[in-house]
This record gives C-alpha cells, sequence and structure tokens, in this order.
C-alpha cells in the first residue's frame, strides 16, 4: 500500500496548533490458495481445474495492483466441457475523478470486426487504465470473445440475489459468455494499477459437460442417443446444464434407443431415478398387465421415466414407467421379447433451480443371447387367424413369446376380429367392497391397441375359443368414421392396423380371427346420409358379391367357400354345394392352374362363337357317316382323292369362312383328318349358292362325265353316266 503525505505550499496561519498525521494500519489474512490473492510465482495468475471443481466465483484481486499489472485467470476443463461465464456485478472507478466509468458492453463479434475494433482501440490517444479481454481457448489460438476498455462486461445483475433460499430467473445468452472449446481464458492489464483505479468484479463459472454415451439419434434432440449391437453400456440423463431449469430450459425430452444383433436380445437394468420435488405422481402394477405404470394427479407437471419394446422400428408398446422418487419398484430389470428397447426421460414445466442434481435417472444394459423368433408377427392378407398359448408348447412359440400381433389392412380397406371374451373397462374404478371385483375367471389379458401410434383401445378377458356367447367382434377405428389415424406420424395417413398383445399370467389360450372388409357403395352412402342409390342391372349386388351381412362388410372372393368360417354367423359357407367346398380345399398353388384352363376354355368358346350357320352345318357333316351308294368307287392310286366327297365338303367349308384365318385352317385340317380327308387348296373352286348347283358343281370336279345321282340326300354322290358306275 502505497501512503503518500505532502506538505500545503501555504503557510500556517499563526495560532494554528502545530499539524500532525495519524495512520492506523490493520494486517488482514486472505487465502494464499484463493483466487482473489495475487501472490504466486507466476505473478497474478489464476489456475481453475474442472477435474477438482465444477463450478465457482471469480473476483477481482482485493489487494491492490501496481501499475503495469497483468492477471490472467486460466479456467481449463476436460474433453467435452463447455465454460459458462456470468457476471453479477462489475464496478470501475478512478479516485482521482479524471475519467468517468462507461456502462457499454462489447458484444461478441466476428473475428474480422473484433480484430479491426481491437486495432482501433489501440489508436486511441487515452490509454485504457483496465483493459478487460476475454478468449475462447487459449490466447494464442483461441477468439477473442470479448475485448473491453474501460467497459462493462455483459452483466448478470438479478444472478447477485441469488442465495440458498432465494431463486432468481437464469441468465440469457445475452447475459453470458459461453465458450465451444473446453478452456477460457480472462485477462486484465491495469496500466496504472488499483489503488487509484479500484476494479471489483464477480462473475461466476461453471463447467458444461456436453458429454454423453452412444451416438447421436437422429433429429429428436441433442440428448437423444442410441447403442447399435453395443455388448453392455450404461445410460444415463445429459449433465448439461442448458438443457435443464437452471440453463433457461422448460422442457426435457431425452429419448434413447438400444439395438441388438440377430439371436441377441436386451436386458435392461434402472438403478435409481429422481425427478424432483415438484411432481405429484406415483408409479404402481397396472391392474391388467402388472407392469409398472405412471398415475398422475390432475393439473401436476409430467415428470416420468419409460420403458418401451420396439418390435418394429415404427412400434412401440409401454413396458414400465416410473415416476416418483421411491426406490419400491427399484432396481427394475426388462428382458425384451425382441432386438431393441427404448427409454424416453421426459419433464415439462422445469423451475429455474432444477438441473442435473435434482433431475436425473441411471440404467445399465447388456446383449444376452436367445433364439431368434422363426415367426413373422406382423401380417397382411385377406384373413387369418391368430393363437395364443400359455405356457407356450410348440418351438415358435416359445421362441416368440411376449412379442405382439400386428395385422395390418392393404390398400383402402379396414379390418374386423373376431374373438372371444369380455370387454374389460380401461381404468379400473377404486374397490372399496369386495363385491365390486371385475368377474373374470383368469388373471391372463388381451390388449388390443389401435391407430398410428397403436394406443391401447381394448382390454379383454379371455374365454376359451368357441365359448357360445363370448363372441366379441372388434373393427379397426375409421371403420365407425373416426379419421385419426396416422395423426403422430409425418406424412400421409396410415392404413388401418390392430396389434393384439396377450399378457399371459397364468395357464391359458385365447385366439382371434381376422378379416380385411370393405363397404359396399350402399353402406358408404348410407354413412355419409345420401339417398339410397336405385339398383340398376344388378349394379348394387356386383358391388359387393361376398359379403358378411351381420357385419355389413365386403370380403375376398378367395374366402366364399373355402371351407372356413370366416363370417361370423358362418354365412360364408351356408350355401356351398360339395363341388364348391371340394374346390374351397384346393392349395392356393392349384387356383392359379385352374384360372388358366378356364382362360384357355373360354377362348375357345368365343372361337366357336365366332363360327356362321354354314360352317357348323358342313362341321355336323364331317361328323355323319358316308352314303351307302358313295363307298363303291375305288381309290385312284397316287391321287389325293382318297376321302372323295369329304375332301371337297371341308374345302368348301374353309372357302366359306374366313381363308386369312390360320385358326381356322388348322381346326378344319384336323377335322378333315380324322375323316380321313386331305383338303386341297383353297380357290379350286367356287361354292354354289344352293344344294342342287353345288352338287352338280361338286361331281364334275371328278370327270366330265361324272353327274349327281341324289342331290335331296344332299351328301353329294356321284355317278359316271358313261360307265355307269359311281365316280365319287
Amino acid at each position: 500500500m502505497l501512503v503518500e503525505f505532502r506538505s500545503s505550499p501555504i503557510a500556517v496561519p499563526l495560532g494554528a496548533s502545530s499539524l500532525r498525521l495519524e495512520l492506523e494500519t490493520q494486517v488482514v489474512y486472505v487465502d494464499s490458495d484463493g483466487l482473489d490473492y495475487a501472490q504466486t510465482p507466476q505473478g497474478c495468475y489464476f489456475l481453475i481445474n474442472g477435474t477438482l471443481k465444477r463450478s465457482g466465483v471469480l473476483r477481482a484481486p482485493l489487494h491492490a495492483l501496481p501499475p503495469g499489472t497483468n492477471c490472467t485467470w486460466s479456467v481449463k476443463g476436460s474433453v467435452g466441457d463447455r465454460i459458462w461465464l456470468y457476471f453479477a456485478s462489475y464496478s470501475q472507478r478512478d479516485l482521482r475523478g479524471i475519467n468517468e466509468n462507461s456502462n457499454v458492453s462489447v458484444l461478441q463479434q466476428p473475428p474480422h470486426f473484433q480484430q479491426q475494433s481491437h486495432s482501433q482501440q489501440m489508436d486511441y490517444s487515452v490509454p485504457c487504465a483496465v483493459k478487460l479481454t476475454l478468449w475462447d481457448g487459449a490466447p494464442a489460438t483461441g477468439l477473442p470473445l470479448a475485448v473491453l476498455c474501460d467497459e462493462t462486461p455483459r452483466l448478470c445483475a438479478h444472478a447477485a440475489l441469488r442465495n440458498s433460499t432465494r431463486t432468481t430467473r437464469p441468465c440469457t445468452a445475452d447475459e453470458s459468455y459461453l465458450t465451444v472449446a473446453p478452456s477460457l481464458t480472462i485477462r486484465m492489464e491495469a496500466l496504472l494499477g488499483t489503488a487509484l483505479n479500484t476494479v471489483n468484479f464477480h462473475a461466476r463459472y461453471e463447467f458444461v459437460s456436453t458429454v454423453q454415451g452412444g451416438e447421436q439419434w437422429g433429429d429428436s434432440g441433442a440428448c437423444s442417443r442410441i447403442w447399435r449391437r453395443v455388448k453392455t453400456g450404461v445410460v444415463s440423463s445429459p449433465r448439461d446444464v442448458r438443457l435443464f431449469g437452471r440453463g433457461g430450459a422448460r422442457l426435457l425430452d431425452c429419448r434413447y434407443r438400444i439395438e441388438a444383433a440377430a439371436g441377441e436380445r436386451v436386458k435392461l437394468t434402472v438403478h435409481n431415478v429422481s425427478l424432483g420435488e415438484a411432481t405429484s405422481c406415483g408409479s404402481e402394477p397396472d391392474p391388467h398387465s402388472g407392469r409398472p405404470r405412471c398415475i398422475h394427479e390432475p393439473g401436476s407437471r409430467v415428470a416420468r421415466l419409460t420403458v418401451f419394446e420396439a418390435p418394429w422400428k415404427d412400434v412401440r408398446l409401454s413396458r414400465a414407467c416410473l415416476c416418483d422418487n421411491t426406490s419400491s419398484l427399484l432396481p427394475l430389470t426388462h428382458i425384451t421379447s425382441g432386438r431393441a428397447i427404448e427409454i424416453t426421460f421426459y419433464v415439462d414445466r422445469m423451475t429455474p433451480d432444477e438441473d442435473f442434481e435434482s433431475l436425473f435417472f441411471n440404467a445399465t444394459f447388456e446383449l444376452v443371447r436367445a433364439p431368434e423368433c422363426p415367426r413373422k408377427q406382423r401380417v397382411r392378407g385377406e384373413g387369418g387367424e391368430l393363437r395364443f398359448v400359455s405356457p407356450p408348447l410348440s418351438r415358435p412359440d416359445i421362441y416368440c413369446e411376449g412379442l405382439p400381433w400386428l395385422v395390418e389392412a392393404r390398400d383402402n380397406r379396414s379390418l374386423f376380429m373376431l374373438t372371444w371374451g369380455w370387454a374389460l373397462p380401461l381404468e379400473p374404478a377404486p374397490v372399496t367392497e369386495p363385491a365390486e371385483v371385475v368377474k373374470c375367471p383368469t388373471s391372463n389379458r388381451l390388449l388390443l391397441y389401435s391407430g398410428w401410434p397403436p394406443r391401447l383401445n381394448k382390454v379383454l378377458c379371455p374365454a376359451n375359443p368357441g365359448t357360445p356367447n363370448t363372441a366379441f367382434h372388434i373393427f379397426s377405428e375409421e371403420w365407425l368414421g373416426s379419421d385419426d389415424r396416422g395423426l403422430g406420424f409425418p406424412g400421409p395417413p396410415r392404413s388401418p392396423a390392430l396389434l393384439l398383445d396377450f399378457v399371459a399370467r397364468e395357464p391359458g389360450e385365447a385366439a382371434a380371427s381376422w378379416l380385411e372388409i370393405s363397404k359396399s357403395r350402399e353402406a358408404l352412402r348410407s354413412q355419409l346420409r345420401l339417398q339410397p342409390e336405385l339398383p340398376e342391372n344388378g349394379s348394387l349386388s356386383r358391388d359387393c358379391p361376398y359379403k358378411c351381412p351381420e357385419i355389413k362388410a365386403c370380403i375376398a372372393a378367395s374366402l366364399w367357400c373355402d371351407g372356413r368360417v370366416h363370417c361370423p354367423s358362418g354365412h360364408d359357407e351356408s350355401d356351398c354345394g360339395s363341388g364348391a367346398r371340394l374346390l374351397g380345399l384346393l392349395p392356393s398353388a392349384m387356383w392359379l392352374v385352374l384360372a388358366a384352363g378356364t382362360g384357355i376354355v373360354t377362348a375357345f368358346a368365343c372361337l366357336l362363337a365366332t363360327l356362321d350357320a354354314e360352317t357348323i352345318f358342313y362341321i355336323h357333316f364331317l361328323s355323319q357317316p358316308p352314303h351307302p351308294l358313295c363307298f363303291s368307287r375305288p381309290q385312284v392310286e397316287g391321287s389325293s382323292e382318297a376321302a372323295g366327297v369329304q375332301r371337297h365338303d371341308v374345302e368348301e367349308a374353309s372357302a366359306s369362312s374366313d381363308r386369312r384365318n390360320p385358326a381356322w385352317r388348322s381346326l378344319l385340317t384336323a377335322a378333315s383328318r380324322l375323316r380321313g380327308v386331305h383338303p386341297r387348296r383353297p380357290g379350286d373352286y367356287r361354292l354354289a349358292a344352293n344344294p342342287n348347283e353345288r352338287c352338280h358343281n361338286h361331281c364334275s370336279n371328278y370327270t366330265d362325265n361324272c353327274r349327281c345321282c341324289d342331290s335331296e340326300l344332299q351328301q353329294f354322290c356321284c355317278r359316271d353316266s358313261a360307265a355307269s358306275s359311281y365316280c365319287g
């Protein structure tokens, strides 16, 4: 400390008492290892290590600094850390009264602008009494966050009011500094010292950890992570204060996904969960499945940790929910039925005093070997049957135990499902008397989900398949007019789907059958409240030829009379004869053969339908035996007239048809060969208009003397008038 005493240049008046000076000094002991005592071997240098303390306070030295002193604060964190710094107070005062303090802060600017501003400040004619520089990283390699010459940094003044009993709002980005590098350097240059130019500030620093396990998972948030085929690992909540209430956030939504390889399953163990003091929620076993579920009080904030199974990428089913700080359900262990599991850590309406110290969870996982499910449990088609057995007996049932069934409709169709059991309330009322207990003979349950994303729609107490008076009908949501499918998914609306999850808690069985159905035009008009359409030429019956009248739905034609009952009333098998039932028992491959054969027969029928009356007559003539007078003429060796008259009749039939049609030529040639006739080339003669002329032309084709002997029979028997013998 420098004390300077100077005498007055003015003479002392007579009679004045003699002047005297009295100084009172006191020694104050300070912490030599503190951040406000600058007597280290390096001078005014302070090192803050993030491995020892994650947050703290920085102050200007409490003692005076001699002129030309530079003080440096080096804040160093670990890999993945960022430093958050905010000033609760800052004051600079010139005791000589020469310079006035400036309360202007230099905000963070681009590097080229900062360099320009820095060079301009160096050109000031009046030097800086106190120059404060903040670097993002080391001074040699980092970028300056701010360069202040007798100026005030960004202030978060309300932070000075914060104590153990008072909470203030978080400091915003305009009221603080945040580095990108894991280190921060602060340098204060006191050109004139601090004896007559005092500097006092109170700043708080904090190391912000951005390190998380796994890999970044999509665009669902900064804290969403995924582990792919990692044998063991730790899943925990983030420790980034910016994601919590104390960092200015109001909502925390972190999602985690763990994926196993083929032949593996995920074993997850939740060790501890803390959801703060402002949460009004309790975790209790679900009355239907026995799995932990969350019961929130009305109007309270939502804070929960939810464990989902993900049998498919677009399907999640809740398996556990924790929302209180009690440890009655912990540790919680769950082994998946499939190859993936997801965890959601969700907290809304966070308060400014909540951070990762009060809101957190910790879990571990490992991949265990298990056989792969050999069955495809996500199905589509015209219809099918599902069966559930507990305990499982067959190998597919054992390997697929716990996996749900997902049935999806195709195109614009809907789904109908028939099962056996009794519907139970989704939320059972509190039981006050033993008589109010829901009467269900089994603790097994059949949970039915619908929509996208799938949500619980029905809870059934399963009965034995086929039990009288226990049939239960289920339709997909859009069948009754609801059109909210796919609202939770981006893109176009999804196809209707029904998901069945069998909860086996004791030995038993359940079954269900499903149909892909559609509405007739009449049903659609009725749903839209339009006038009924008048039947015209059976158009309404053709619109829905295969119909289950009891559910007013159309089904696929292949399900009609196939030997299996699909309609609840059996209407699709009621009017089927033995032939139809026999065809219904054929495998699907035989239907392709029958379809091909039907096409060939249809084409042949169309071919015959194009014959005219005369052509049909001549084909009929080929099938008749020859006239007894027409077989005595001997065959001439070397000639092609072995069949006599029949050969020319075939040629006449071909001449009356389209001679360019190869199908006709092949057909008539085959018929001629059956009768032993070798047809001649077309064009050798013309076909007469009447039978008499036709007979004459035919017989004259043999010899000049050959004449028709019996034109009434129209067999064209010919006789040689010169030789008195038959010529054809």
